[in-house]
Formats: C-alpha cells, structure tokens, sequence
C-alpha cells in the first residue's frame, strides 16, 4: 500500500486494524506527527514500512514491536527527540534502510545520528507511593491484570512493596509469580 503525499497528519488503528495481509506500507512524505498506540498491531504480515520525511518526533518500540515480520524499515528526515523512547532503534538497526535517523533535539545533540548517539533505556516509572508498573504485552491475549507481592521477585532493582502487572499472556504471569 502506497501513500501519496497528501498530507497524512495521524496514523491509527481504524485505519489500519482490518489489513492483516499486508505486505508493505509506504506513509513518507505526509505530515505525521502522530501514530497512535496499536495502529500497527493487526499488520501481522508487513515486511516494509516507511515512515520516513515526516514530522515523527519519536517512534516507540511498542508501535513496532508486533511486526514480526518486518524486514525493512524506514526512518530518516524526521525531527526526532533522542530519548528513551528511540534507544530501541540501534537495537533495529539491521532492517533499517536509507539514510540513518538523525536526533534534532535535545540541542547537544541535533545532526547526530540515532544509530550512533548512546541513548539511554528509560527506567521504570515510579509513583510517589512507591508501586511501580511493568507492562509487558503479548499478541493475541486478553488483557489481565495482577497485583504481585514484591517478596517473590529477587532482582536487586525492586525495592518498591508491591507492582502491579498488566500482563496479554497467562504463562507470562504464572512465571512471573
């Protein structure tokens, strides 16, 4: 499926959601800002995807992370913001094409590329009351939730009392208890 230029400004799920069998997605040259969460979950087949000459400022592992199957990505001429949220893409870099991705902010960093500038992992989020979440997704599952007693888990990390866990996959859960 190709995209002429026409000025494309978000991407989502309704628009996407009933495509399982596509193979490739060229969305460049529009005006995304925006792809919102699973927009691209029920592309189980898609090999290509170009999201480059846009106006993306992050792509979130989470929007990729479902394409199994992806064999070649496209990222450049963004404006990207070189935090946690792209550290994934040196990870990646083996399927992206084209010029690589380059950081416009922070400042310190504009002009650089992603694949090279040492971004950091975000950390995990914690509330003022000391409970941390942990999403882990799965396809395919329904979604549950569980709250778990911070004595069963050994990492020397957690030192909140207690997370709650959204977990897509029962196995996943009895694991983790």
């Amino acid at each position: 499926m190709a995209g002429a230029p026409n000025r494309l400004k978000t991407v989502s799920a309704a628009w996407l959601g009933h495509l399982p069998a596509l193979g490739r997605l060229f969305i460049h040259y529009n005006e995304i800002d925006t792809i919102q969460d699973g927009a691209f979950n029920n592309l189980t087949q898609l090999k290509t995807l170009d999201l480059s000459v846009n106006r993306l400022k992050t792509v979130r592992y989470d929007l990729v992370r479902h394409l199994v199957h992806l064999e070649v990505l496209y990222l450049e001429k963004n404006p990207y913001h070189c935090d946690c949220q792209m550290a994934w893409v040196r990870e990646k870099s083996a399927i992206l094409d084209g010029d690589p991705p380059l950081c416009t902010s922070p400042p310190s960093v504009s002009g650089t590329s992603v694949l090279v500038y040492d971004i950091p992992a975000c950390p995990t989020t914690t509330t003022e009351t000391g409970i941390s979440f942990i999403f882990l997704t799965f396809l395919n599952i329904q979604q549950i939730s569980y709250k778990v007693d911070i004595n069963k888990f050994s990492h020397p990390v957690v030192q909140q009392r207690s997370f709650i866990i959204f977990v897509n996959h029962w196995n996943t859960l009895e694991h983790l208890i």
